[in-house]
């Protein structure tokens, strides 16, 4: 395009300042290939009817979410013992200390626990005072995007996002989860609908409210939260109407708050002296920064385990998933392999990706629309903020190297719902030429659909039914084209054919869901499998529970035990100390105080034998189990587990009533001599092979694993068997214990 000597210097601003030319000089070619007739956008809608809809979408988010919820359980054990922990002493609650005695925290902030304890110090402890709060949130979530979507694309625009999200499988899953995800989705949501306020209203008070908004993301599930920053600031960056320098001076107001709400948490805490409060889950120092810098941080992006070392490819070593390009069900939990096509493998394919033809082209067109009316918008503001959202939340899942859950793509969710309802609105409003491309855009999510459906081998109506819808709605299109716009009338029913067509597959999956209990470690929502399995195997929180057994993976503390022990308790503060949340979740959900020594997989190095011998001299603990789990034996690198052995009474399971060993020492009377027990040299050697990310005596585990029944590995796939066989599962299991006192091989433990 031309510029005149009158031109001035800051019209070239690639911020899109708001001089920026005019619609009277030549727009540039994008897309649409034919001059397009010139439509004023439409105003949001301001009537109460649109109000009332807008509320009816977020109701029926909340049914889907909370409908038949108790078949759940307490969901993933972990979470729930802390929240029983936090109803019983406000220092736990502060803390989201996992035992109500604030031994050691959850491994994560204590955002979205501190909702589910409120809930649950209000209604009571159970079930439904835990899950509803991840319900409510997500229904929240829904209403939110449709009002931010429709007061800057329109009533339309509006419906059809909020109606896309609520039906996102994966967003289900989580609002019927106590995982922290659904809070972090609100938090993120409600950050973008003050970002589109503050650049409608020019006030920046919406803005600092968006930074406080992903700083109480931050809280829920720490540096994830920042994936959709870059995309809100940007927005905002290029769209609101304040001069350039105050746009900057906002932002960093903004991420001033941003900053101040997460560390206000991580200040409370690493001010408080060590020895006044619990050690800090996850961390390697006890300190509440280093979690947030460090494993469950920054070492989610680099790779890095709380082992200490990378597991590569997204996965584990040792849990083998689906193979790429195979059409078996058999779910890889970790992610699977990383690879820009990530998002749409067995495992997040059907959770999230329905939709993502039309939201790709929705996002370039509405693009294009910009850079046609060539003026600084709330349009462009919004286009903007969602494409930056999900381009920087999508490449980063896709190649994140560290630990990686397939529920985690909910983040991905808002913003391809918002592109939805954003076709929608310019199918609505498009010439021949938009409708042409929305026809295509239809076709290409028909295939993409049919994929996912026919890779599950069951619900194959589905695919028929959705075929057919699709394939009505794009000769209704086709037929259209004839007209240079359509009316009114014509233009709701093409676009409301246009949306049911495509929303059918993924609700189905949302509603298969809600039909039966799903994992509590590994939300989703899809139908269930022969035998109930979803993903990986009962025994990595395929139940309610989210374990085997009581307590998780690898078997809880056996209840005749947990009666005897309520009786010899008198003044101790904790009746036993056990090596990992896997076996404390079940007696902690039943109200015992039980110590998890080293944290949630029992790799935390929290004990030593001087400081068990203190607080046995304190009264505070007397017994110790030094075995099971599969988080190691308690104190690894510090020798514990054998000075107990050798300086602790055992205690037979005859005591109780059972049989065999119990790995239950009475270690009362014995702080002189823990205190003058030499730490072996041997067990510090262990710990450190224990360290390698998952490549400690691998043959061991397969042998195991065939020593049990488990088939030979065929050599397809990643590990190269079949997870999801019911032999498998119980070699899984039986060989939960063959690795540092009940630990899998480092790096192969399930990672919360």
């Amino acid at each position: 395009m031309g510029m005149g000597s009158e031109q001035r210097p800051d019209e070239i601003d690639l911020l899109l300042p708001a001089n920026w030319p005019t619609a009277e000089q030549s727009p540039p070619v994008f897309l649409i290939s034919e001059p397009e007739p010139k439509v004023e956008p439409r105003p949001f809608h301001r009537g109460g009817r649109s109000h009332v809809l807008e509320l009816l979408v977020a109701l029926l988010a909340l049914g889907l979410n909370a409908w038949r919820l108790d078949q759940n359980g307490f969901g993933n054990s972990y979470y729930a013992a802390a929240i029983r922990s936090m109803t019983n002493s406000w220092k736990a609650f502060l803390y989201a200390s996992l035992d109500p005695g604030s031994w050691i925290t959850l491994d994560k902030p204590p955002g979205a626990y501190w909702l589910q304890a409120l809930s649950a110090r209000v209604f009571g402890y159970s079930s439904w005072s835990l899950l509803l709060p991840s319900a409510f949130c997500a229904a929240l979530a829904v209403y939110l995007l449709t009002v931010t979507v429709r007061r800057v694309w329109g009533t339309t625009a509006g419906l059809v996002a909020g109606v896309a999200f609520a039906l996102t499988p994966v967003v289900v899953a989580v609002g019927r989860s106590n995982n922290p995800d659904a809070t972090l989705m609100l938090s993120v949501v409600a950050a973008a609908w003050a970002t589109e306020r503050s650049i409608t209203t020019r006030r920046v008070r919406w803005m600092l409210l968006a930074g406080a908004f992903c700083g109480f993301g931050f809280l829920s599930k720490l540096l994830v939260a920042g994936l959709v920053m870059p995309g809100l600031w940007l927005g905002y960056l290029i769209a609101a109407k304040p001069p350039f320098a105050k746009r900057c001076l906002h932002l960093i107001a903004a991420a001033t708050v941003f900053a101040a709400v997460s560390l206000s948490w991580i200040a409370v805490v690493d001010l408080v002296p060590a020895s006044s409060r619990p050690y800090i889950g996850g961390s390697t120092n006890g300190k509440a920064l280093d979690l947030a810098l460090g494993y469950r941080g920054i070492g989610r992006l680099t790779g890095a385990t709380e082992f200490g070392a990378p597991v590569g490819g997204g996965r584990p070593g040792g849990f083998p998933g689906s193979g790429s390009g195979s059409l078996t069900f058999a779910v890889d939990e970790f992610g699977g392999t990383t690879g820009i096509g990530r998002l749409f493998n067995n495992g997040m394919g059907d959770q999230v990706m329905w939709l993502a033809p039309i939201a790709a082209v929705s996002f370039l067109a509405a693009l294009a629309s910009a850079i046609k009316r060539r003026t600084r918008d709330a349009r462009l503001g919004s286009t903007v903020m969602f494409g930056g959202w999900a381009a920087v939340t999508y490449v980063t899942f896709a190649f994140i190297s560290g630990v990686f859950h397939n529920y985690y793509v909910a983040l991905l969710a808002p913003a391809l719902a918002a592109f939805i309802g954003i076709g929608a609105a310019l199918t609505r409003d498009a010439g021949r030429a938009g409708r042409a491309m929305t026809a295509l855009s239809l076709v290409g999510t028909a295939a993409l659909q049919i994929f996912l459906v026919h890779r599950v081998g069951t619900y194959g109506w589905v695919r028929t039914a959705a075929a057919i819808a699709i394939g009505v709605s794009v000769v209704g299109l086709a037929t259209t084209l004839a007209s240079k716009r359509l009316t009114s009338r014509r233009a709701l029913l093409s676009v409301g054919i246009a949306a049911v067509a495509v929303l059918i597959a993924p609700a189905t999956w949302s509603f298969a869901g809600t039909t039966h209990p799903q994992s509590g470690t590994f939300p989703d929502a899809r139908p269930s499998l022969p035998g109930g399995a979803t993903g990986l195997p009962g025994g990595l929180g395929g139940g309610p529970g989210g374990g085997r057994g009581p307590g998780g993976f690898g078997g809880g503390l056996d209840e005749a035990m947990l009666t005897w022990l309520r009786a010899q308790q008198t003044t101790q503060r904790w009746i036993v100390a056990v090596p990992s949340a896997m076996q404390a979740s079940s007696a902690l959900i039943a109200g015992d105080s039980v110590m998890a020594i080293g944290g949630f997989s029992g790799s935390d190095n929290t004990m030593s034998p001087a400081r068990l011998a203190g607080l046995i001299d304190a009264g505070e603990l007397r017994f110790m189990m030094t075995s099971g789990g599969f988080g190691g034996a308690p104190g690894q690198g510090s020798g514990l587990s054998t000075v107990v052995h050798s300086t602790c009474a055992p205690i037979p399971a005859e005591t109780w009533g059972g049989s065999g060993s119990s790995g239950l020492y009475d270690c009362a009377g014995k702080s002189a001599a823990l205190r003058a027990a030499p730490v072996p040299a041997a067990n510090t050697s262990q710990a450190s092979a224990n360290t390698n990310g998952g490549q400690s005596n691998p043959g061991v585990f397969e042998k195991c694993m065939q020593d049990n029944g488990a088939p030979a590995p065929t050599g397809k796939g990643p590990g190269g068997v079949n997870i999801n066989d019911p032999a498998v599962a119980r070699a899984l299991a039986a060989c939960a214990g063959s690795f540092g006192g009940g630990s899998f091989p480092p790096g192969a433990a399930p990672a919360n």
